[in-house]
């Protein structure tokens, strides 16, 4: 047995087709464990649901005790594969704390004006820093990725005080983590790894966060009763598009939704799944991955009264609609004779309701927010003054510009 820590490592250089049997003849040989890689630098970014592709070539490397004979392993690979493996590549590993290996490579990193992720340990002298302290365990996620970091830097960017936040696809929980010191009241983390579950509380535990403030489940457990401000989501582009009209449930109307772990190409097919629920409030790129930066609307059926005239059937009374509106049914009530009524199916002559413009037409949050009752509850419960009034032009919706 060699010095605890050391190992030996063994490099070989396969076909796919024959990458099974070379694995199997190497754990056959004493290999402790083995490593499939790329050998020619080709990139497989999003195998399907149950897929698991390999390279064209595969660089295979086994790890053995350090006091393993080369000569015995070499030989014990060629009686199960017929031949030796050519060109075999030795090499010694000393002893390491390789559990905290990483962090050599592992600096603090800022995103936006204040915002820092630190491996343990480290310290930020900016004095109004807001300093996450990070071990991302077996999970995804320090921040050194384009993806994490597109994320990181709208989270920096974007009051997150009071919110109520979803962190799908958590990994470490870097995200959350984040979003939680920089003032979000709750954060769900969701994610398939409990792995990940688990880091993300661990994550969480070190940067003083109360437990309360931090709920974990899996993507089936996760609660839809309570819809939420902010839905960060760096995943990939296939299960984005799925997720579509879940996500939409999960927010509530002029919440944000982040999506990331997109290629600058698969944007257009992520924003189609996302139209009939979302407008784009903008993209940002880096290194060919792309954030999406979207903003929930009402949903089908409440967009056709963000602006109009309506009279009440009972009484005459003249007035424009606005938060006494019902957005799910267009249900108002008259402040002159307390009467509930359609307001869609008595509009005066020539002054149909606005309809609203595609997602592209970039309306603004802020017309929506006052345009819009949101839906708690329904208008007619609203004590609501309509008071008559000469009626105005209607501004069209596309002359609202998007706000940020």
């Amino acid at each position: 047995m060699g010095s605890e820590g050391e190992f030996l490592q063994l490099h070989l250089s396969a076909l796919a087709h024959d990458v099974a049997a070379l694995e199997d003849a190497l754990l056959a040989a004493g290999a402790l464990s083995v490593t499939l890689g790329d050998q020619q630098d080709i990139a497989i970014l999003e195998p399907g649901v149950g897929e698991t592709p390999l390279w064209p070539e595969v660089r295979v490397s086994a790890l053995f005790d350090a006091d393993e004979d080369r000569a015995r392993i070499l030989e014990t690979l060629g009686r199960a594969l017929g031949s030796v493996p050519e060109a075999p590549l030795w090499e010694h590993l000393a002893a390491r704390a390789w559990e905290r290996e990483w962090l050599q490579h592992f600096a603090p990193l800022r995103f936006g004006a204040r915002l820092w992720v630190c491996p343990g340990g480290a310290t930020v002298e900016q004095a109004d820093a807001v300093v996450m302290h990070l071990d991302p365990g077996l999970a995804f996620g320090t921040g050194t990725h384009p993806t994490t970091a597109l994320c990181l830097e709208w989270l920096a960017g974007h009051p997150c005080d009071g919110r109520q936040v979803i962190d799908y696809g958590s990994g470490s929980g870097i995200l959350g983590v984040a979003a939680l010191l920089l003032g979000a009241t709750r954060v769900r983390a969701v994610d398939i790894d409990p792995q990940a579950l688990l880091a993300s509380r661990d994550n969480a535990t070190r940067n003083g966060i109360d437990a309360a403030r931090l709920e974990t489940c899996a993507p089936q457990a996760l609660d839809e009763t309570g819809p939420a401000d902010v839905l960060l989501a760096n995943i990939l582009a296939g299960p984005l598009v799925e997720l579509a009209p879940r996500f939409a449930r999960l927010l509530r109307t002029g919440a944000h939704a982040v999506l990331s772990g997109v290629l600058a190409s698969q944007a257009t097919a992520v924003l189609e799944a996302y139209r009939p629920w979302f407008d784009v409030a903008g993209t940002s790129i880096r290194d060919e991955w792309c954030r999406l930066d979207l903003v929930r609307t009402p949903q089908p059926g409440m967009r056709a009264m963000i602006s109009g005239i309506t009279v009440a059937p009972a009484c005459g009374t003249t007035f424009r609609v606005s938060e006494q509106l019902d957005a799910a049914a267009g249900r108002v009530r008259c402040g002159a004779c307390d009467q509930v009524f359609d307001a869609r199916a008595h509009q005066p002559a020539g002054s149909a309701p606005q309809t609203a413009a595609s997602p592209d037409a970039g309306i603004s949050q802020n017309y929506i927010d006052e345009m819009l009752f949101e839906g708690e509850a329904a208008a007619a419960d609203q004590d609501a003054a309509t008071e008559p009034f000469t009626p105005a032009p209607i501004a069209p919706v596309e002359s609202f510009a998007l706000r940020r």
